[in-house]
């Protein structure tokens, strides 16, 4: 043995000094076999390990540059083929492949410049490169050069593919999306893996409003081609920042940061999607910086200058669009906002040049009339300022109460109609009075107003105006008369109407308000002003149906108002239906819903539908367009509480208080965790600080203070804040709060009672009667908590709770119409652990085995410490003859169950558990 050992080391030794002489040729060898393995990036480490020996060895460049473009490394790419053209390797091997990698990186200049065609080069490669030169120019706007190239290329080949998607690119570019799509169907039927078709595809899916074909489209692209994977995700993020879906679109940026951090598309797409959430300052950063790298972009100048205009840097925003402006004068979108830019900056000259060409395109648009009768006014030219102002704020109702448009009207679009009715001096008059009621100064609008009654005693709008005027000063008695004055005069009229009903409402006079609006109604059939008005008060009174029919008709006759849609899900959501008031905000026609109550809402109906990623979403949103504002961090706050991170949700509280000390709820909640914690004297430092005589008539403090006297053994002061918050509100919050302090101090019956009685005249609330059956249930009078949960289907058949509760109370009594209650509120919601343990056992019960423990395991995996779903799980498993798995998970839940916060339910499953592992054991 000892003979060999030094052969051994010899050899290795050798072996060692030969893989130190290898030359560049060795390693492009071995790089070569590597890439052939489609082992792509340890081919770079070998071409690295060439250029590193020679650094002048062209075709370590010229395949280092190739690999690179197959890993979508295009600037690393572009720098080893211009390397290696430079080194003399041709240009005919080089430009098929550097110009695909400027075209990806919107290098179009480059393009143009510097890929020249020879006549020496073979007619598939000047296809290609005229087909590469035709999407470059149309990169530049310059569709004439595109068309002569695009000519170039189908007269050398008039079947080539790649000439025919240069072809689908200028289809795009003339916004001729059928013919595009019919000739990619086409493409793509013959050649299915051609993924450079599939790109345009989702291309043209996602102009023509399928973003869900277009979806799938780049996300096929980019699962089978990585050389065109970045354009793909940089057409995809692009879409679904469009769409709204945000964190997918994060996602996808990040993957393009790795690669092309610099790509102009990147940094637009993470400027506009900046924009959509309102930051507006690191817009304007990624606009900029995508303007570095494309300066010749208009897309992104317009988008720029809409950002410098929301941070108030008017020199800028004109800038920016003028030259969108003077570059393609056709854009009525930067002409509008220019000429809004101009207008602030007193340009109005300028203005009037710019805003002139969009009123003839767009006769009908009242935001461009307005605009344009504004100018003519600044301008001095009254007469010519009268018409498109008229036009613009015509009340959309004809002489016989029927609508000439779609749309909402808002209150100030219905008093500038009537301004239109007036002379000019009149006009000024009452643009003076307005101006006055904004700025509080009441006394000098009653002087103006009473001088426009004497010069049109017989007109409406004076008495209208006299009146709003002194409901601002308090003086409702004396603004009553002058309504009906107003009335009189014009019957029916909306603006009248809409002040009179509301100071009646005000005042409790709900049915003679309810008179006023419906006479206006019958003239001015469903007007955008009294429909929300007269819906109100239907649901106060608890006509919930005519409340529901009232705002569907506003939704129906004003489909772009956000204001309608926002209050048709508001009423729905309190309603208990936040599937459908989701609905109701994401059909077409698309609304912004990164408006700061439309994200309120969006997150209270995540909060309602468990949704807890959405819902932190929505409300850190907020957070990002009011930084300044607590509401954001005490809505995160709420929804974090909600979803049982109890740290994050004080964290955000905290914050509240930063931004601002006074902020009441921020306040209230916090001193609520403390309480919950145990700390009172923290819970007492925050109480001593909330002024105790202001907030005496507040629901949420006295329910507050309730609750830390319940906690210091103080129960009848306690019941007594919480009764009077109750006196206070008679808030479904309220009446359950008191509910639940009588439980804590054991008076269950109390409980019940102050709940069942609450009912009686408040019989539509939902969530209380849900209340109000759990609590029957958990007190054992299950016979009556089924009665309640029957009553709330028959009113909201898709309460998921009420589902799942009653499912498993008819296990008991019909295991029949237990498995139909536990199989809906299954398919309402498949995610929830607790309600797949139901389904899962009433399947148990009904026999179904298999299913039983394929739902089962779902549960148990969803949470693998909920006592109740680990003895359920095991059950079935035992059933099945596992009974080794059954004894883990027995073993696994005893192991980490907390004995000492067993409630008294959980520790007779707890007792179930023991029984069923000993039985097991035996």
């Amino acid at each position: 043995m000892k003979i060999f050992a030094p052969i051994v080391l010899v050899l290795f030794m050798l072996s060692a000094c030969g893989q130190k002489d290898l030359t560049d040729i060795d390693y492009i060898r071995n790089a070569k076999e590597l890439q052939q393995q489609n082992k792509l990036e340890a081919s770079v480490i070998q071409l690295k390990n060439a250029i590193k020996f020679n650094p002048e060895n062209s075709e370590a460049r010229w395949l280092l540059g190739g690999i690179y473009s197959d890993l979508a490394k295009w600037e690393s790419s572009e720098k080893e083929l211009k390397t290696a053209l430079r080194l003399g390797v041709s240009e005919a091997a080089i430009y098929p492949t550097l110009s695909q990698v400027l075209l990806n990186q919107g290098k179009y200049q480059q393009i143009i410049d510097q890929i020249q065609l020879k006549e020496d080069f073979s007619p598939e490669l000047l296809v290609e490169l005229y087909s590469v030169k035709t999407e470059a120019y149309l990169g530049k706007n310059d569709k004439n050069s595109a068309k002569e190239n695009l000519k170039k290329a189908f007269a050398i080949n008039p079947d080539s593919q790649r000439a025919l998607l240069a072809q689908v690119n200028l289809n795009i570019y003339d916004k001729a999306y059928k013919q595009a799509s019919d000739l990619l169907d086409k493409i793509v039927k013959e050649k299915p893996d051609s993924y450079k078709a599939w790109l345009l595809k989702g291309m043209v899916d996602g102009k023509l409003g399928k973003a869900d074909k277009a979806d799938k489209s780049y996300s096929l692209v980019i699962e089978n081609s990585k050389g065109l994977a970045l354009t793909a995700y940089l057409h995809r993020s692009l879409l679904l920042v469009k769409e709204g879906e945000y964190e997918r679109a994060r996602s996808d940026l990040k993957v393009i940061e790795n690669i092309s951090p610099k790509h102009p598309r990147y940094l637009f797409t993470k400027g506009l999607l900046a924009l959509k959430t309102k930051r507006f300052i690191d817009a304007r950063t990624n606009f900029e910086n995508a303007l570095k790298y494309s300066p010749d972009s208009l897309e992104i100048s317009l988008f720029l200058g809409g950002v410098y205009y929301e941070l108030g840097n008017l020199e800028l925003a004109e800038k920016s669009l003028n030259k969108v402006v003077v570059k393609n004068p056709e854009n009525i979108y930067a002409r509008k906002l220019l000429a809004k830019i101009l207008v602030s900056a007193n340009k109005l000259v300028r203005a009037k040049q710019v805003i002139r060409p969009v009123l003839d395109d767009m006769p009908e648009d009242p935001s461009v009339a307005l605009m344009y009768g504004k100018i003519l006014m600044g301008l001095g030219e009254m007469d010519k300022a009268l018409p498109p102002l008229q036009k613009a704020f015509m009340l959309q109702w004809d002489d016989h109460g029927r609508s000439n448009y779609i749309g909402a009207v808002s209150e100030q679009a219905t008093l500038e109609s009537m301004i239109g009715q007036y002379p000019e001096n009149i006009q000024s008059q009452i643009l003076l009075i307005l101006a006055y009621q904004k700025v509080n100064k009441l006394a000098e609008a009653t002087i103006e107003v009473d001088k426009f009654i004497n010069a049109y005693p017989q007109s409406a709008l004076p008495y209208t105006l006299k009146g709003m005027v002194l409901v601002m000063q308090n003086h409702q008695g004396e603004a009553k008369p002058l309504f009906e004055t107003a009335l009189k005069h014009n019957n029916f009229d909306p603006l009248a109407s809409l002040h009179y009903g509301k100071l009646l409402s005000s005042q409790g006079k709900y049915e003679q308000a309810e008179i006023v609006f419906n006479e206006c109604l019958a003239k001015f059939h469903n007007h955008p002003l009294i429909l929300p008005q007269i819906a109100n008060i239907a649901a106060k009174s608890g006509r919930l149906e005519l409340a529901r029919g009232y705002l569907d008709k506003w939704v129906k006759n004003s489909p772009d108002s956000l204001e309608a849609r926002l209050a048709l899900a508001n009423f729905l959501l309190q309603s208990r239906q936040p599937f459908k008031a989701l609905e109701i905000l994401r059909k077409p026609p698309q609304l912004d819903l990164d408006n700061i109550f439309a994200l309120k809402f969006l997150g209270d109906i995540y909060m309602a539908i468990n949704a807890p990623s959405s819902a932190v979403s929505s409300y850190g949103k907020i957070v990002g367009a009011q930084p300044e504002s607590p509401i954001g961090n005490y809505l995160l706050a709420k929804a974090y509480e909600r979803f049982g991170d109890s740290e994050k949700a004080k964290i955000n509280l905290k914050k509240a208080l930063q931004i601002d000390s006074n902020h009441t709820p921020s306040r209230l909640s916090l001193a609520h965790f403390h309480i919950s914690e145990g700390k009172l004297d923290k819970a007492d430092e925050i109480i001593s600080k909330i002024d105790e005589v202001s907030n005496s008539n507040n629901a949420d403090y006295l329910v507050l203070i309730g609750r830390y006297n319940l906690a210091k053994g103080n129960h009848e002061l306690a019941l007594g804040k919480y009764q009077k918050a109750l006196d206070v509100s008679n808030s479904p919050k309220a009446v359950v709060q008191l509910a639940k302090a009588h439980y804590t101090i054991d008076q269950i019956d109390e409980g019940i009672g102050v709940l069942r009685e609450w009912l009686e005249n408040n019989p539509e609330n939902i969530h209380v009667r849900y209340i109000f059956a759990d609590s029957l249930m958990q007190s054992g009078k299950k016979e009556g908590a089924a009665k309640q949960y029957k009553i709330i289907l028959k009113n909201e058949p898709s309460h998921i709770l009420a589902l799942n509760n009653l499912a498993f109370l008819e296990m008991e009594t019909s295991l029949d119409m237990a498995l139909e209650y536990a199989q809906k509120a299954y398919l309402l919601a498949s995610e929830q652990p607790e309600i797949i343990d139901t389904y899962g056992s009433a399947l148990f019960r009904a026999g179904q085995l298999d299913l039983a423990l394929e739902k089962l395991r779902k549960a148990y995996k969803k949470k693998p410490r909920g006592i109740e779903i680990s003895l359920h799980y095991a059950q079935v498993l035992v059933a099945k003859g596992n009974e080794e798995r059954a004894r883990e998970v027995l073993t696994n839940i005893l192991n980490n169950v907390e004995i000492e916060n067993v409630k008294n339910k959980q520790s007779l499953v707890l007792k179930e558990i023991n029984d069923l592992l000993v039985k097991i054991n035996k």
